[in-house]
């Protein structure tokens, strides 16, 4: 297998964040009407990339940024990975990100300043950070340690594999660097990763 590195991992993470601008900015714009419509909307748009990337994983084995770049996750033994190794992959991510939007919902309830209604979604979100309990701080402060570490280790192992693919034991290849010795190989090969999809999609039904 050929390992993806650091930099098509990184190309395929922007990509995604850019699919997912229109949802972020949408959801924001829908907040900024109200504190109550600002407290529904926190949870679910912080849930909301771990949700697509959970679901684009175990479904197609990678999200839209990596099927662009030609990069998937797999299981280290090579085999295609399903929601056990999805959700596992993005526990941390997920763990952290929603303790944060938590203590921004407790904060949220404890104002009661009537002017934070009329301010603009900019001047919200200075307001918010400037309440929070330093909790969140403490918080922010794991998840950094966690972005950095994941970079890290990324840089320091022959397989690329960053935290979260030691947690859920994958890996991630790049599948248009897949060597083969001739083209007839390369056709046996697609056929075979074919009906083995096949046969597993049909299996798990």
């Amino acid at each position: 297998m050929h390992y993806a590195g650091f930099w098509k991992r990184l190309g395929a993470h922007m990509l995604d964040c850019l699919i997912l601008i229109p949802f972020s900015v949408f959801i924001l714009w829908v907040s900024s009407h109200s504190k109550t419509l600002q407290l529904v909307m926190l949870i679910p748009h912080t849930a909301m990339y771990a949700a697509y990337m959970i679901v684009m994983n175990a479904k197609y084995g990678g999200s839209l940024g990596k099927l662009m770049v030609g990069i998937r996750v797999r299981r280290t033994d090579g085999e295609n990975i399903h929601w056990k190794e999805a959700i596992l992959r993005h526990s941390i991510d997920a763990l952290l990100g929603m303790s944060l939007a938590m203590v921004q919902v407790y904060t949220l309830f404890h104002i009661t300043d009537p002017s934070y209604e009329g301010l603009t979604w900019f001047k919200k979100n200075v307001y918010l950070n400037r309440m929070v309990p330093s909790l969140y701080g403490w918080i922010n402060g794991v998840y950094q340690v966690w972005i950095w570490g994941e970079f890290l280790t990324m840089l320091l192992n022959q397989r690329k594999r960053a935290l979260h693919d030691f947690i859920a034991g994958t890996v991630v290849i790049d599948i248009r660097k897949v060597p083969y010795s001739s083209p007839d190989q390369k056709l046996d090969t697609i056929l075979t990763t074919l009906k083995q999809n096949d046969i597993k999609s049909t299996f798990h039904r």
